[in-house]
């Protein structure tokens, strides 16, 4: 008689990456946790927490802009005045889950749509802006940070590694960047890349 045994992992279903209140999103993999804070119904759209979920890890401040662009050159970031539309749950074909947050500007002019993707085993959450004119006029976008924290302030150099270079090459300290830096990583060495 063969008795068959499935892993743990495939027998109890996985809990989502994506939870959230009306006043919350909170991501988590088991590997790494983001909060950020919703617009309720009004409001900034601000990352408040990320951090590995075991370990200490404090390099963001507590509000952050979360992404900043220019149209027709006014500044739209998290911190402006938006209006929730909707969130939804979403997935991947490589196992992805996550949630996509729309928001509307409060001038109207602009929907944005951020897509937030969580992989099980892995420490990073990918993340994608969509940018929606709904002004009549053909408008010019530039500046765009789809990623954009309020750093702490720290002295010690060896306090985390600069990835750049497409993340080929390693930095410790203070990196300065170039027109060809389209990919930067900041690492803490105690979670080093392998």
């Amino acid at each position: 008689m063969w008795l068959n045994l499935l892993p743990i992992s495939l027998i109890v279903a996985q809990e989502p990456f994506a939870k959230w209140t009306t006043t919350e999103l909170t991501l988590n993999n088991g590997i790494v946790q983001r909060i950020l804070q919703l617009p309720s119904p009004t409001g900034n759209f601000s990352t408040i927490s990320y951090k590995p979920v075991s370990g200490d890890f404090k390099y963001f401040e507590k509000n952050n802009p979360e992404f900043q662009f220019d149209i027709n050159n006014k500044t739209y970031s998290g911190t402006d005045n938006w209006s929730f539309v909707n969130i939804q749950k979403i997935v991947d074909s490589k196992a992805g889950q996550g949630a996509a947050v729309t928001l509307l500007s409060q001038d109207k002019q602009v929907e944005i749509t951020l897509h937030y993707l969580l992989y099980p085993n892995l420490p990073v959450i990918r993340k994608n802006l969509i940018i929606k004119n709904l002004s009549p006029d053909t408008v010019s976008l530039e500046s765009i940070d789809i990623e954009k924290f309020n750093i702490t302030a720290y002295w010690a150099t060896t306090f985390s590694w600069v990835c750049h270079d497409y993340g080929r090459r390693r930095s410790i300290g203070p990196y300065d960047g170039n027109i060809r830096t389209c990919f930067c990583l900041r690492a803490h060495p105690a979670m080093a890349l392998h």
